[in-house]
């Protein structure tokens, strides 16, 4: 048993080091699991067992007939394990919309205090005008985005990457239930979120999210005051 996980750990660690190389890029079909073990001296059980690892991460999709590939698409597969708990009732929308707020502080922060950023294509998806609730639904995921790749913290980014894609479906419903007004609201809020961080003003920025997310709860409790796990 100690002599497989060994093996194992090792075929994770090359395969990473080939990654972290620029051996294997994106897209890229990983070498087989004969391959890998012929050229580490282990069991092809091994090499399998690690593939199937990453495979699970999302840092590596099989493709029947072809082969493995490497995505790097971690984030899509903690997107799938929030919708998972959100779909069991292990958690709510409420709890992913305070980790969030506490998450766009940090995000927010760490620009504020980085010597330099470049928020032009934030301020240019706030100045798209959006034909459809899809538009807009696109508008803020797109924004958020932005945000993550601006702080240059990866852990974060694709943290943030899969809450974003769950919050979809929290945007979508509030939306629909909105008024022109309380829309329109959203808009402002991110736009003062980003003039904050311009100006390096954190006090600002911190009551700006605030702002946002105590929007966003109100909404949400009004839409479902007596089920806070409104899916």
């Amino acid at each position: 048993m100690d002599e497989n996980i060994r093996e194992y750990q090792k075929a994770v660690r090359f395969l990473c080091d080939e990654i972290r190389g620029g051996i294997i890029n994106v897209g890229d079909r990983i070498p087989t699991e004969r391959s890998i073990a012929q050229e580490l001296n282990i069991s092809r059980n091994s090499t399998r067992e690690a593939i199937r690892s990453l495979e699970n991460m999302g840092i590596i999709e099989s493709h029947r007939g072809s082969g493995n590939y490497y995505t790097g698409n971690v984030s899509r597969h903690l997107t799938e394990m929030i919708n998972t708990l959100l779909s069991i009732k292990h958690i709510s929308y409420i709890d992913i919309s305070n980790f969030r707020r506490i998450m766009d502080k940090s995000v927010c922060m760490t620009i504020i205090n980085s010597d330099s950023f470049d928020l032009s294509t934030a301020y240019e998806i706030l100045d798209r005008v959006p034909s459809s609730l899809d538009d807009e639904i696109k508008n803020d995921t797109d924004f958020h985005f932005q945000l993550n790749l601006a702080c240059g913290n990866k852990l974060w980014s694709e943290l943030m990457s899969a809450i974003v894609y769950v919050y979809e479906n929290l945007i979508r419903l509030i939306l629909e239930n909105s008024d022109t007004e309380n829309r329109a609201e959203f808009k402002d809020i991110h736009r003062c979120i980003l003039d904050s961080i311009s100006k390096k003003d954190w006090e600002a920025c911190e009551k700006a999210i605030d702002r946002h997310y105590d929007t966003v709860k109100k909404e949400l409790l009004t839409l479902s005051p007596q089920d806070e796990n409104i899916q």
